[in-house]
């Protein structure tokens, strides 16, 4: 199993990433994003993992055309964030 820094060195480079890649990449990049935030929000990650998938940046990172996964997990979750200050703001 690949480690998500070599399909995003893959990236880098110009090739191809499989789709098999991709979702584990995207996997990967929700458990970690998901681990960092029930250990900030002191939350259960079964909680903040349902939150996330269903929020705009989950759903985001599924889009194929955004290609939202490439950016990394800290990209992911500081968007995440950027999300619930705005419903939190509202």
């Amino acid at each position: 199993m690949q480690k998500l820094t070599d399909v995003i060195a893959k990236l880098t480079v110009k090739e191809s990433v499989t789709k098999e890649q991709k979702d584990f990449a995207i996997d990967a990049i929700i458990s970690m994003v998901v681990d960092d935030l029930a250990s900030e929000f002191e939350e259960d990650s079964d909680k903040v993992l349902t939150n996330f998938i269903c929020s705009n940046t989950g759903k985001l990172l599924y889009d194929e055309e955004s290609e939202c996964w490439k950016n990394g997990p800290t990209y992911v979750e500081d968007l995440y964030k950027g999300e619930l200050k705005k419903t939190d703001d509202m």
